[in-house]
């Protein structure tokens, strides 16, 4: 004989099968759709207590990675043990990682899984903490994975900040850039992760990203540090105003507003040459570029003119100066392949003007060029007078010994001449990178020079914007032998100009 069990009214009843016939049949089997009932409560009741949804782990430690870089990917693996499908709202990370693939979608049908790839790119030294967080709807969202990593710096062997001896204008700001060399011989950018410091911060201040603004007339040492290894520049402030004696003509005039009121909302604008506004606008995100190349762009407005957004005349938009340029700056010399790279342009201007503040070409072999300056200010008519001469900018950078890299072309100048300006945005008049050496024994090609940016207003509602006034970097041998670097171009220059 065998014994039965099942459940009545919270006690045990205890049918007996004996030769062929259940005993106490009535008294269970009779009750067989309450037994069916509890035997579905109770697989139901052991489903809830299951884990719904499974991670096929709850870290991940990602090894020592240089600031900035970018670690391989490491996977998390999620599966769905329900019946039905599991629907994701939100999968996310936090700190220094990054989701960098992820199969998951919106949702994964009953049984499946899925996985979720990450990356981890330090932003900081030392440990380094974040959280993978993955919502879902079922028990025990959000599922957690914490991820950890260490950033180092290893190698660095020095820093340089560029651009380098700038001057700016007060009320005007420079984004300096800090990039580090390594034992390996790579240079990244190491601008987020320096620690940057003015030394006159009555002349000069300065963000945690390396942008300065200048106070008053004067200059400070503009320095960027990480575990205790230093580079730095020097950066002038000069007075927003210049003397009475400005000129008066050209850069006084600010047109009759004929062309109507230009505004520039969103988006990528082209605008080259010179136009006559009755008002000039660039919204924020918004950018305005040269339509073509040895072309200034030229403003006048009979109203105000509103930088919140970006002007760009340099060769990264499409502008730039393919040769010889006139007040910028100078290109930088070509590398020396075999042959002797090229001298980099040299700033010139018609021979009716006596040009006397240009920036020098870099020398042949990778010379770097020379920065451009302000010209006197008696040569300003003579220089913007529309006439057979218009404004050019820097100059282009020397070519690479034995057809070598390209020289970076130089930047070209942006002007306003406006009522009232007010700039709290961006204007980039940068010069372009040489080209790499592109074989063993060729030179790489030098950058090119910095152009120039000039406001003239009768007012200035803001004048706290960012010009970037720097010089291109030479390029890089690229690891070829036989082979010389290019010199780096000259930085440009900034007026500001009170209409009396």
């Amino acid at each position: 004989m065998t014994a039965d069990f099942c459940a009545k009214g919270g006690a045990r009843e205890i049918g007996t099968r004996g030769a062929g016939a259940w005993r106490g049949k009535s008294t269970v089997w009779g009750r067989s759709s309450r037994l069916l009932s509890l035997l579905v409560l109770g697989s139901l009741a052991f489903a809830g207590t299951s884990t719904q949804v499974t991670l096929s782990a709850n870290n991940r430690v990602f090894i020592s990675r240089r600031l900035g870089q970018m670690s391989g990917v490491q996977t998390i693996t999620v599966t769905n043990n329900l019946n039905t499908e599991l629907l994701f709202s939100s999968i996310a990370t936090s700190g220094d990682f990054a989701v960098a693939s992820n199969s998951c979608g919106s949702g994964i049908g009953a049984g499946l899984n899925c996985t979720i790839g990450i990356t981890f790119t330090p932003t900081a030294l030392g440990p380094r903490q974040g959280t993978l967080t993955i919502s879902y709807n079922a028990s025990g969202s959000p599922g957690l994975v914490a991820l950890s990593g260490t950033g180092n710096d290893t190698g660095l062997t020095s820093i340089s900040v560029t651009p380098a001896n700038p001057s700016i204008a007060v009320g005007t700001a420079q984004q300096f850039t800090a990039t580090g060399t390594f034992s390996d011989g790579t240079t990244p950018n190491l601008t987020p992760f320096v620690t940057w410091s003015s030394s006159a911060l009555g002349v000069a201040t300065i963000t945690a990203g390396g942008l300065a603004a200048g106070t008053t007339a004067g200059s400070s040492t503009i320095s960027a540090t990480i575990s205790g290894i230093s580079g730095s520049t020097t950066l002038t402030v000069n007075s927003a105003t210049v003397a009475s004696n400005a000129p008066a003509d050209w850069l006084e005039f600010v047109g009759d507003g004929s062309e109507g009121a230009y505004s520039c909302t969103s988006g990528t604008c082209v605008l080259g040459g010179e136009h006559w506004f009755s008002s000039f606008v660039v919204s924020a995100g918004a950018s305005v570029v040269n339509a073509g190349q040895n072309s200034p762009i030229v403003i006048r407005s009979a109203g105000a003119c509103t930088v919140a957004g970006t002007i760009s005349n340099s060769p990264d938009s499409g502008g730039g100066v393919t040769a010889a340029g006139d007040f910028g700056a100078g290109g930088g010399g070509g590398g020396g392949g075999t042959l002797k790279g090229h001298a980099g342009y040299y700033s010139v201007g018609p021979g009716t003007i006596e040009i006397i503040s240009q920036g020098s070409g870099g020398a042949a072999s990778g010379g770097n060029g020379g920065n451009g300056a302000v010209p006197a200010t008696g040569q300003y008519h003579q220089l913007l007078s529309g006439g057979s001469f218009w404004p050019v900018g820097g100059s282009a950078g020397g070519v690479g010994g034995s057809s070598g890299g390209a020289g970076g072309l130089g930047g070209a100048p942006i002007i306003l001449v406006c009522d009232s300006i007010n700039f709290t945005g961006t204007i980039d008049v940068s010069g372009g990178p040489g080209g790499d050496s592109p074989a063993n024994n060729s030179g790489a090609g030098g950058g090119g020079g910095a152009g120039y940016v000039i406001f003239s207003g009768a007012s200035y509602t803001a004048n706290r914007g960012t010009i970037n006034l720097s010089g291109g970097v030479g390029g890089s041998c690229n690891s070829n032998s036989g082979c010389g670097t290019g010199g780096n171009g000259g930085n440009g220059w900034n007026k500001v100009i009170t209409i009396p």
